[in-house]
């Protein structure tokens, strides 16, 4: 009978024993699930800007009644918003405020100091105008006012020198670069003196067919719209030899521009969309666009600039209008 006792007592004892543990548990438990949270650190933040997220379409721009645009290709936009539009149908340039208010033209068809036959396209350099007066084998140069400077090739400077502009670019230490009809690249330098050529005609790297666009990227290289290739072509500037050729089903390239983030942005015609490419890995980051008379599609887009606040600027050219875009 003592040892019968004295097991139940010693069973009673393990149960109270089991029953504190469990409840201590319990609240270990409950502490645990209520406590407040501790800071948590080494966090990534993702912005919508470092997104693969296309931009947005904002409005579009318009000629005014009196002066409508009429197939427009080329575009340029200041450090301070104002936009210049190559008005190629009207052989002017068209000038629009950052709120895409009208505020003046200069120009008119003809072969004379700032007449155009089919301007094409327009770059802001040394606080001048450059404009690629296409039929006209020239680059007319203007103030800022649209009064006549001077021009490339000039008599003085460039004998011997034929110019069929299709497009114009700038280094990062003032060097211009023209790419023109002999499926070429010129090169001059912040005086406009000639310095070289890039490239010839040809299918192959470090050959074009009908180079539409030129941009640099941040790292200095020299990307092209290698428009009836179908590619674009990134290549050393001091070489002229092909770094990489990137086609991704385009079908014709041409406006190209670059952002700080080297997010390059080609204007892709036939598809009526812009291909965003990232310029660091060579990858497809986004498109956006498709054909249409609404707002926020494109009939046959071609120049693409980017504005000092980072909105892009499309010329949609059938539909006759500035698109643009943001984020």
């Amino acid at each position: 009978m003592r040892q019968s006792k004295g097991f139940k007592l010693g069973t009673a004892i393990n149960i109270s024993l089991a029953v504190a543990l469990l409840t201590a548990l319990g609240f270990v438990i409950f502490y645990v699930q209520n406590r407040p949270p501790e800071p948590v650190t080494n966090v990534v933040k993702i912005f919508r800007e470092t997104s693969n997220q296309p931009p947005v379409h904002k409005m579009d721009i318009y000629g005014p009644p009196s002066s409508p645009l009429k197939a427009p290709l080329g575009i340029e936009v200041g450090s301070d918003g104002k936009i210049y539009v190559a008005d190629t149908g009207n052989n002017q340039i068209q000038v629009f405020d950052s709120d895409g208010r009208w505020v003046a033209r200069f120009g008119k068809t003809g072969g004379d100091k700032v007449q155009f036959n089919y301007p094409i396209d327009i770059l802001i350099r040394n606080n001048r105008l450059y404009v690629a007066d296409m039929r006209n084998n020239r680059v007319q140069i203007l103030g800022m006012d649209g009064k006549y400077i001077g021009q490339i090739p000039d008599p003085n400077k460039h004998k011997d020198l034929e110019v069929g502009p299709l497009s114009l670019a700038q280094d990062k230490d003032g060097n211009l670069y023209v790419a023109v009809l002999d499926h070429k690249v010129l090169v001059f330098d912040k005086n406009d003196n000639y310095v070289k050529t890039i490239g010839r005609a040809g299918r192959q790297a470090g050959q074009f067919n009908y180079p539409y666009g030129l941009a640099f990227d941040s790292q200095g290289r020299l990307w092209v719209s290698d428009s009836n290739n179908a590619m674009v072509q990134v290549l050393d500037p001091n070489t002229g030899k092909a770094i990489k050729a990137i086609a991704d089903d385009m079908v014709l390239p041409r406006g190209i521009v670059i952002d700080s983030k080297d997010r390059v942005y080609v204007v892709d015609v036939l598809r009526h969309t812009v291909v965003g490419i990232d310029g660091n890995q060579f990858s497809l980051l986004f498109q956006f666009g498709e054909r249409g008379l609404e707002s926020g599609q494109f009939n046959f887009p071609n120049g693409i600039a980017m504005g000092p606040s980072g909105n892009l600027y499309i010329i949609d050219r059938e539909n006759a209008r500035i698109s643009v875009w943001g984020r």
